[in-house]
């Protein structure tokens, strides 16, 4: 999983089209992508090998993740708290 840096890196520097495509990765991958940027980026994908294997890294990645950081219950009070100090920064 270490090279996924470094394809990302080299993938971003190949051409403004993989730049854009590597912008919209995270949203890809969180399902956050709107209807347009998805065609662009799985369109982009078709023909791009570095982007397809950037894509496939971090999928795997974060299913990785998924599957091995489990979340933990905090007490409300520690939300609260944190709620408040957050307003009185903003």
């Amino acid at each position: 999983m270490e090279t996924t840096a470094t394809e990302l890196t080299e993938v971003k520097s190949a051409n403004t089209d993989c730049e854009k495509v590597i912008n919209i990765l995270e949203m890809i991958i969180d399902d956050e992508a709107n209807p347009e940027e998805q065609q662009y980026f799985y369109n982009h994908l078709e023909d791009c090998t570095s982007c397809f294997e950037a894509h496939k890294h971090q999928k795997m990645l974060k299913s990785f993740l998924k599957m091995n950081v489990k979340s933990k219950d905090v007490p409300v009070s520690l939300i609260s708290t944190i709620k408040k100090i957050v307003q009185e920064t903003a």
